[in-house]
């Protein structure tokens, strides 16, 4: 399972193998191994021949399985797709008290979205004999590493965001259905000129929050304005700069800014106040995910409560599960939701809090699922 895609018979290709390299340069596999980690007992000649033919292969070493073949310990991997962001963190301190309460330890990584540092970092945790891992940085660019971690039979959960068709354990909530119930709610209250400033289009829980955004345009035939802005980082800065390009642009200005997360929310809150508007007089504003600041009284975000902390203990539980038995079906825990309505939207009003419905489901995800 080494080195770049070769062709092989099955519906994914096969990467180039020890053998294969030692097949091309015409050394047993043993003495490949050797001259490809420059230990002695292998001539310059043959060594110079394995270097040539792993190069010709596009051959490099596994890192997983040799991590694998030093053992496992009571430890965790984390893969985090932001450290700095605070719905992190929380998601961190409940699988570190999940762990916790099994005796065992979490080692966290941050790999944003790079495919480069998340490959890497699935390797050093391995390295470090990580018992089981857990991701909130699936994307499509990794779906190779996550085929290597099947091969190899390591155990891990996605959470918050996962790849479509992967038979996988997931933690997340119905961002889809979420994001239409914060929409529609704007929409119910007035609101007809909406600009959508959502997160990376490779990730799926961004893209599952756009698709409940736009079903609730459709649904009250309300037109989008700056579509081309609708995708960008999760960051405040993010949010800050694509608000101030909408208020700047010249055109009728939008009633009210959707964003993709309360951070996005917080930065577009910015560039409003800093135009000399007022929120949510003269333009809305919605977040999501209920950070810690979204409920302090001189914000007031009205957003969508997302369980971190009980979505990062339920994914710890089930990746023990999986480690327990690897034979389970691949599980699907989708964890309530709420709307949480404050000044930001104009329509503060306690009757306007709704829960969400969660369901726990075991399947396969298919692309069908949404």
């Amino acid at each position: 399972m080494d080195g770049p895609p070769r062709r092989g018979a099955g519906s994914r290709t096969r990467r180039a193998t020890l053998a294969d390299v030692a097949r091309e340069a015409g050394v047993s596999t043993a003495a490949a191994s050797y001259g490809l980690n420059g230990l002695p007992g292998v001539s310059d000649e043959s060594c110079a021949r394995i270097l040539a033919a792993a190069e010709t292969l596009g051959f490099r070493p596994n890192s997983l399985a040799r991590s694998l073949r030093k053992g496992k310990s009571q430890v965790l991997g984390l893969l985090l797709a932001d450290i700095a962001n605070p719905y992190y963190s929380e998601m961190a301190s409940g699988v570190i008290a999940a762990a916790t309460r099994r005796n065992h330890q979490v080692f966290l990584m941050h790999t944003g979205l790079n495919e480069e540092l998340h490959a890497g970092a699935v390797a050093a945790l391995l390295q470090h004999q990580c018992a089981g891992l857990l991701f909130t940085s699936a994307v499509e660019a990794g779906r190779p590493t996550f085929d290597e971690l099947s091969d190899l039979a390591v155990p891990y959960v996605q959470v918050v965001r996962r790849l479509a068709s992967l038979p996988a354990d997931f933690v997340g909530i119905d961002d889809r259905s979420a994001a239409w119930e914060i929409a529609d709610h704007v929409f119910q209250h007035g609101r007809t000129r909406p600009v959508i400033l959502n997160g990376p289009a490779v990730s799926s829980a961004s893209q599952e929050r756009l698709a409940g955004y736009r079903a609730a345009l459709e649904a009250r035939s309300v037109t989008l304005a700056h579509p081309e802005l609708v995708d960008g980082e999760l960051s405040s800065e993010s949010g800050r700069n694509r608000a101030s390009m909408v208020l700047e642009a010249g055109e009728a200005l939008p009633d009210v800014l959707i964003c993709g997360n309360d951070m996005i929310a917080l930065g577009a809150l910015g560039a409003v106040t800093e135009h000399g508007l007022r929120t949510p007089e003269d333009i809305a504003i919605v977040g999501f995910d209920n950070m810690t600041f979204a409920s302090a009284p001189l914000l007031g975000l009205t957003t969508v409560e997302v369980p971190r902390q009980a979505m990062g203990q339920a994914a710890t539980e089930l990746l023990f599960e999986r480690m327990i038995d690897p034979s389970l079906p691949p599980r699907s825990v989708i964890l309530p939701h709420r709307l949480m309505v404050r000044r930001t939207c104009g329509s503060h009003t306690s009757s306007d809090l709704r829960p969400g419905k969660g369901r726990i489901s075991s399947r396969i995800h298919t692309p069908a699922d949404g």
